[in-house]
C-alpha cells in the first residue's frame, strides 16, 4: 500500500509552501516521481514520463520564486491526457495507429499551463481517441476495478496521489465519471471556456477540456490558468472570465437555491450512491442553501445518453475521415465506432441535434428557478475490470447504458459541471456529488462544490479517498 495520496500536497498547499520557503518545486517534482515509481505499472496511469525535463523546469521555477517573479502556477507539477499535443513529447492518442507519434506544436491548454509556470511531468493514459478502450488503467482504490474513462490516466493519477493536477477531456462524462470513481475532483467547464486547439476529440460539439485535482479550490486555481478565448479555436467563446474562480469558496451558501431533479438522475442508482448524495445535499442545506424539487420530464421522453451515442460516432467518423484508409490499424472498439458512424443517416444525426436543443431549452428553464442542480456524479461506484452489466432496482442493465447516465446531459447542454467526493460505499469505493450550473457560472459551481467538500471533511467522510491501494506490481 502507498501513502502517496496522503503526503502529496495539493496545488494550494504547494504554492503556500513555495511562498513560505518550506518547500521547493524540485521537492514537489521528486515527490511526484517517487509516487509514480511506487504505483506504476500496477496503476497503469502513466503513458510517458518526462522526468529530466520536469527536474530542469522545477529548478528554474525555484529560481523564479527566489527572485520574486513567480507566476500563478509556478512550480506546480501536472500531467496531460495523451490526447493533448505536446511538442517534442510522444502523444499517441491511446491508439496503436499513432504509437510513437511526436507532435511539433503544443496544444493551447499546454501553452497556457506552461505560461502560468506549471511543470509537465507525464502524459497520461486514455481510451483510444477518447472513445475506444483502455484495458490497463486501474482504480487506485481497488486494482481489480476500472478507473473509468476516457480520462482514465488523469483521474487515476490524481486519485492515487501521483500528481496534484491533471488535464482531461470530456465528451459525455470522460472527466467526471472516472474522477467520481477514483475519488478526485473533476471539472467540465462551459463549452467553449477552454480552448481545444491541439487536443484531439471524438466529438466537436460535445467535447470539453478541464482539470482533475484533489480539491475544489485546486480546480478553481487550475481553471483560472487554462480558461480564456482562443481565436484559433472556432468553438472558443470570448466570455468574461471571473476575476478569481476561488474567491467565493468560503463555504457559506445562504440564499443559494439548489435543484433536486425528480426525474432521471436517480431513477436507476445504487442505494449507497443515492444515500451518500442525499446526505451531501442535506449538508448543503445546512450550509445555508435551499433545496428545491425541480422537474425535467423531457428526460423521460428523450434519453440524453442515447443522443450522445448517436452524435459521437457520426462526428468521430467525420473527424477521422483522413484515417479511414488505415482503419484496420485502430483498436477493435474504436474501429467499430468509426464504422458505426458511417452508418448514421444524416436525418437521424440532425434529429438528434434538434432533440438536443429541446433538452437545452428545458434545462435553461429549470435554471431560471434555481442556481444549481445537485445530482450523482455516477449512479454506480467503480465496476470490476471485466464487468459488462450492472443490476439496479432488481434489473440487469448493460454497463455502457448507465455509466454516463448523469453526465451526458450536461455535455449536450454545454453547462459547467463538477464532481466532488461525498462519501463511499460499503467496499470503500468513492461516491461523488455532481454540481451543475448555468453556462459561464463556473464560480457558482465551484463555490457550491467547495461547500460540499468542506462539510464532508467536517464529518470525516473523505478518508476513503485519501488512501489508495496501489503497489508497484499489478495483480496477476
Amino acid at each position: 500500500m502507498t501513502t502517496a495520496h496522503r503526503t502529496l500536497p495539493g496545488i494550494g498547499e504547494l504554492l503556500a509552501g513555495y511562498a513560505a520557503g518550506t518547500l521547493t518545486p524540485r521537492d514537489a517534482v521528486e515527490q511526484c516521481l517517487a509516487a509514480i515509481e511506487a504505483t506504476e505499472p500496477a496503476l497503469g496511469a502513466v503513458e510517458t514520463l518526462v522526468a529530466e525535463r520536469a527536474r530542469a523546469e522545477a529548478d528554474a521555477a525555484g529560481r523564479r520564486w527566489r527572485a520574486g517573479t513567480a507566476r500563478p502556477l509556478e512550480g506546480v507539477p501536472y500531467g496531460l491526457k495523451d490526447t493533448i499535443d505536446t511538442a517534442g513529447v510522444p502523444t499517441g492518442y491511446g491508439s496503436p495507429l499513432y504509437r510513437g507519434h511526436v507532435p511539433t506544436a503544443d496544444a493551447q491548454v499546454q501553452r497556457r499551463l506552461a505560461a502560468a509556470g506549471g511543470i509537465l511531468v507525464a502524459k497520461l493514459a486514455t481510451y483510444e481517441f477518447e472513445a475506444g478502450r483502455n484495458a490497463r488503467t486501474r482504480n487506485p482504490f481497488d486494482l481489480s476495478r476500472t478507473s473509468g474513462g476516457s480520462s482514465s490516466g488523469p483521474c487515476a493519477a490524481v486519485g492515487a496521489g501521483q500528481l496534484p493536477l491533471a488535464i482531461g477531456s470530456d465528451a459525455g462524462g470522460s472527466i467526471r465519471v472516472p474522477a467520481a470513481w477514483c475519488g478526485a475532483v473533476g471539472l467540465k467547464p462551459t463549452f467553449g471556456r477552454v480552448s481545444r486547439r491541439g487536443a484531439v476529440s471524438c466529438s466537436w460539439t460535445l467535447g470539453h477540456i478541464g482539470p482533475i485535482t484533489r480539491t475544489v479550490r485546486d480546480a478553481a486555481l487550475a481553471l483560472q490558468a487554462i480558461a480564456g478565448h482562443d481565436p484559433a479555436d472556432p468553438y472558443s467563446v470570448g466570455a468574461p472570465v471571473d476575476a478569481d474562480y476561488a474567491a467565493g469558496c468560503d463555504g457559506d451558501l445562504t440564499g443559494v437555491r439548489i435543484g433536486v431533479p425528480e426525474e432521471w438522475f436517480e431513477e436507476l442508482c445504487e442505494p449507497a450512491v443515492a444515500a451518500a448524495v442525499a446526505a451531501a445535499r442535506d449538508r448543503l442545506a445546512a450550509a445555508g442553501a435551499t433545496l428545491v424539487p425541480v422537474s425535467l420530464p423531457i428526460l423521460r421522453r428523450i434519453n440524453p445518453d442515447a443522443l450522445k451515442h448517436l452524435i459521437v460516432p457520426a462526428e468521430a467518423a467525420s473527424i477521422h475521415e483522413a484515417d479511414l484508409p488505415r482503419v484496420e490499424g485502430f483498436g477493435d472498439a474504436f474501429r467499430a465506432l468509426l464504422l458505426e458512424g458511417h452508418l448514421v443517416a444524416a436525418p437521424d444525426y440532425l434529429r438528434a441535434l434538434r432533440m438536443r436543443a429541446l433538452i437545452q431549452r428545458d434545462l435553461a428553464a429549470v435554471f431560471e428557478r434555481v442556481d444549481a442542480l445537485a445530482v450523482p456524479g455516477s449512479v454506480i461506484t467503480a465496476p470490476l475490470l471485466e464487468q459488462e452489466t450492472v443490476t439496479l432496482g432488481g434489473t440487469e442493465h448493460p454497463l455502457a447504458s448507465v455509466v454516463a447516465r448523469t453526465t451526458s446531459v450536461f455535455n449536450l447542454a454545454g453547462n459547467p459541471a463538477v464532481v466532488v467526493p461525498c462519501g463511499h460505499d460499503d467496499r470503500g469505493l468513492p461516491v461523488s456529488l455532481q454540481i451543475a450550473t448555468p453556462p459561464w457560472r463556473e464560480a457558482d459551481c465551484l463555490r457550491i462544490a467547495h461547500a460540499a467538500e468542506r462539510r464532508q471533511e467536517s464529518v470525516g467522510g473523505i478518508g476513503s479517498r485519501t488512501t489508495s491501494r496501489c503497489e508497484g506490481r499489478a495483480p496477476s
